[in-house]
């Protein structure tokens, strides 16, 4: 995969925002971001707006050094850039650059956040050969220390950023009851994309992928709870989409009736991977956020290509435009989707009525890396619980409750866009 073309396609910035949505994390809060630095260009003569570009398609070179460091941190997407002066070099230019914005940050430290910012992306990429020991893109995973060829001051620079946390909600709760849909149901789609791109069987329980096992033990855990299952077959999957190469996603539907509603859960397995065998997930995709009240996206982010709405919009000719008045939960868990997807989900739901895009939207993410699929099966399973027993029994759990039980040590599970959800449960 040509992995800095998605990067180029897909830059952190969505659309620059003053404002932001407030955020519930268990172990981490959101923090102001506001920090000086420099880029070495060997271009001359760019306009401002080449030089921003710059900026935004380097900043990705954030996120290795940020998602490893003791405290681990995620810049959101949505963050400003304004160039503060151009200084000429002998043969280059040093674009000198404020960034501002928010960021995920765990909890523990206090005063002043210390990360690292290359001085030339490219130069240090082709010196630092060893800062990067798992192979995977240089930006993704380059630290620096005694492994890495990398020295201070010449090849990057350490910045020290003030730490201004911003409280996080106290006691809030999802609007359980805006879920039930006219049919009296809360519909909860789950995607599972395979961790290996591009193969095949697309059946679960043939397939040896690593989320085929996740797919089946979320599958067990809701049969298990009393829930009728219905395999969709052939025809069935054709009313949303037809293969025209033979491929047909597993699709499977399982139902339960509560007190309070009926619960269907459609559980979707195929590839996901936007630069691959994606069609069928776009079209059931395209489906999930018309009609579905919770997505629940486990699997690759693509880095930032996976669950990009406009992006898919865009590239598969599916109209993604988001129901602006229907109150949806979106789950995503995979690498640093707090930077890739937040924002741009919150951007997507936006209306004249509501700026920020949260009226209607909660975005659950982590904002480090998912390090084993086998998170995601037992994510998904604790958070179906919640959702299980309000429509069984009513139960309201506060987004509070739900984050102490869902979260991981360095993944910074939390949900964004909570300024207008209840502080109290509806049967209060």
């Amino acid at each position: 995969m040509n992995f800095f073309k998605t990067l180029l396609l897909f830059p952190f910035l969505v659309l620059a925002t003053t404002n932001a949505p407030k955020y519930v994390g268990h172990n981490s809060t959101e923090a102001h971001v506001d920090f000086n630095a420099f880029l070495e260009v060997q271009a001359s003569g760019l306009t401002s707006t080449e030089l921003k570009q710059k900026v935004y398609t380097n900043s990705k070179y954030l996120v290795g050094p940020m998602k490893s460091a003791l405290y681990p941190a995620s810049l959101l997407g949505g963050y400003k850039v304004k160039v503060i002066r151009v200084e000429a070099l002998a043969e280059k230019s040093r674009v000198h650059y404020n960034i501002s914005g928010k960021m995920v940050l765990k909890n523990g430290i206090e005063g002043e956040y210390k990360f690292y910012v290359l001085n030339n992306p490219e130069s240090a990429k082709n010196k630092g050969v060893s800062c990067n020991p798992r192979g995977n893109p240089f930006w993704y995973r380059w630290t620096p220390g005694a492994h890495c060829e990398l020295e201070e001051g010449i090849d990057y620079q350490v910045i020290k950023m003030p730490i201004q946390r911003i409280s996080n909600s106290e006691t809030s709760y999802p609007e359980y009851k805006k879920l039930i849909n006219k049919n009296k149901e809360i519909r909860i789609d789950l995607y599972f994309g395979m961790a290996r791109y591009n193969s095949f069987p697309w059946n679960p329980d043939e397939s040896r992928d690593a989320n085929a096992r996740e797919y089946r033990s979320v599958r067990n855990y809701l049969l298990g709870l009393g829930y009728n299952l219905e395999i969709w077959n052939h025809k069935k999957i054709e009313s949303i989409y037809t293969p025209i190469d033979g491929n047909y996603p597993h699709v499977e539907e399982l139902t339960f009736q509560g007190d309070i509603a009926k619960t269907r859960v459609r559980m979707f397995f195929a590839d996901t991977g936007y630069y691959y065998t994606s069609k069928a997930f776009h079209h059931f995709l395209q489906d999930g956020v018309k009609n579905a009240s919770i997505l629940m996206y486990g699997g690759h982010s693509g880095l930032g290509a996976n669950f990009n709405l406009p992006a898919i919009a865009q590239k598969s000719g599916l109209n993604m435009d988001a129901s602006k008045k229907k109150y949806q939960i979106f789950v995503i868990e995979s690498c640093v989707p707090y930077a890739y997807y937040t924002q741009m989900l919150h951007d997507w739901k936006k209306s004249r009525h509501d700026k920020l895009g949260t009226k209607y939207l909660e975005v659950l993410s982590t904002g480090g890396d998912v390090i084993s699929f086998s998170d995601i099966g037992r994510d998904m399973v604790k958070l179906l619980t919640f959702f299980h027993n309000y429509s069984d029994q009513g139960l309201e759990a506060s987004y509070q409750d739900i984050t102490s039980k869902v979260h991981f040590d360095r993944a910074l599970f939390g949900v964004s866009g909570d300024e207008d959800n209840p502080s109290s449960t509806s049967s209060k």
